[in-house]
């Protein structure tokens, strides 16, 4: 498995121990194991549920048309591995959302079938129906008829929620875990603690030092056993010497874990500050997780500069990440506006959405092929600005294909990624004012991820 792959299930696993109190660790001589597997050239997604003997498999499927190595995807098995049913299917459903069960596939109704409440680990009578939990299938998830939903919330706006989200750990999944595992309330995110084993881990002196003890420790304390073969050692030395180098390994499995996963890009607070130094309201944990996880393999950003410059952006575009629709085109759909003749479909309108808020319907088209492999963009673009996985996606794809690799911006000329993004109006245009602002934006978001904001490249645009 490439070592980027790795690296997004390495980061979900994270996602999981920062916020609650289950630890995955490397296996050892463990008889009872998850195996996570990629499974080349089949789209199947699939793992047991719960907890198994011997080998459980985890079995992610990648075909050019449909990669399981998505965070939220992992998430999700990772979810069902740890002993969580599916939300729909809980005893209380009813209340909730509204089977269509004329609709389902021949051979799947039984996965709409209620359980019994022994079956959930988590307390259900304080744990409430979540919508937005992992374990929520998609409401078209093995409809006969593509067009027609399976699931159908009850009591909500269903404009305002997004059922079968593959994105994040909702809070509910949280607290679920927490309470089914009985993790203790004041338990401290290791997402923060761990960032000083990360920051050791990353200097070479660390590494010497690790390694000079567990040389001595091997040559002075040569028996860990629990009976002694030198009779000039003693039994107290020996488990001494036996504790401290399984500290050490402790230490080195921790730190090449954070290292690994959060060496690249920034925590909570820095994501955080980037939009409320801005004016902004604080972003969700969810947006954090997503952009943190999501950056490098979906668009290709890697380091921290290059995360500032698109964060920046997005920022700019979304009001804040919170304008998922163009605010002027919400109403009426700004009809004339961004047609174009040959690929518009009839009753769609191609203003802009998602984080980055894409417009025209070749760039939906391109955005679609892209991460689909067909044109279900063109047909649905309001699908865009509905999911908050698609927002994050559209996003990416456009940094990666359009900005990511202009001559300039592994230099870190922001002027460049402004270029890219809205050159003609913005660098050659009547709003070069507004190029300037996104300008003043960079350096702010720059500070708040701990990068000098007077070291910031201003070329590329206007100059």
């Amino acid at each position: 498995m490439p070592e980027e792959e790795k690296l997004v299930i390495l980061n979900a696993m994270k996602s999981i121990s920062s916020q609650t109190c289950v630890i995955f660790t490397p296996l050892t001589n463990e008889v009872d194991f998850l195996s996570i597997k990629a499974l080349r050239g089949h789209s199947p997604c699939r793992s047991v549920f719960g907890r198994t003997t011997g080998e459980q498999v985890m079995q992610l499927g990648v075909t050019p048309y449909k990669n399981c190595i998505e965070h939220g995807t992992i998430l999700h098995y990772l979810m069902k591995v740890l002993g969580f049913p599916s939300e729909h299917r809980r005893p209380d459903r009813d209340e909730y959302v509204v089977i269509y069960w004329a609709n389902i596939i021949s051979g799947k109704r039984f996965t709409f079938q209620k359980l019994e409440k022994e079956i959930f680990i988590y307390d259900l009578d304080k744990e409430p129906y979540d919508y937005f939990s992992l374990m929520h299938p998609d409401p078209y998830k093995f409809a006969r008829d593509p067009e027609i939903p399976v699931i159908f919330p009850k009591n909500v706006d269903e404009t305002e929620i997004e059922i079968g989200q593959r994105v994040g750990l909702s809070d509910g999944d949280i607290r679920k875990i927490r309470d089914a595992y009985n993790c203790p309330s004041d338990r401290i995110r290791l997402s923060n603690s761990g960032e000083m084993i990360r920051r050791l881990s990353n200097s070479n002196w660390f590494w010497k030092v690790l390694h000079l003890i567990w040389i001595v420790g091997s040559k002075v304390f040569p028996d860990r056993g629990d009976e002694p073969s030198n009779p000039q050692s003693t039994p107290g030395l020996l488990k001494f010497s036996t504790m401290i180098q399984k500290l050490i390994v402790v230490a080195l499995v921790l730190g090449s874990l954070y290292s690994q996963s959060d060496a690249q890009l920034v925590n909570y607070d820095q994501f955080s500050n980037a939009l409320t130094w801005l004016g902004y309201p604080a972003p969700s944990w969810d947006q954090y997780n997503v952009f943190v996880n999501s950056a490098g393999p979906k668009g290709q950003i890697w380091d921290k500069q290059e995360a500032a410059m698109a964060l920046t952006h997005y920022i700019h575009e979304s009001d804040g990440l919170r304008a998922k629709r163009e605010y002027r085109c919400e109403g009426n759909g700004c009809p004339g506006d961004y047609e174009t003749p040959g690929c518009d479909v009839g009753g769609q309108d191609y203003y802009g959405r998602g984080y980055i808020q894409l417009t025209w319907c070749y760039n939906y088209r391109a955005a679609s092929y892209d991460l689909f492999g067909d044109e279900r963009l063109v047909q649905d673009p309001d699908s865009v600005a509905r999911s908050e996985e698609l927002a994050w996606d559209t996003a990416f794809y456009f940094w990666k294909v359009n900005v990511h690799s202009q001559p300039g911006v592994a230099e870190g000329r922001f002027g460049v990624t402004t270029n890219a993004i809205n050159g003609n109006l913005e660098c050659r245009g009547e709003y070069v004012d507004v190029a300037r602002r996104r300008f003043e934006m960079y350096k702010s978001v720059r500070n708040a991820f701990g990068l000098d904001p007077n070291a910031a490249d201003e070329r590329g645009c206007y100059n």
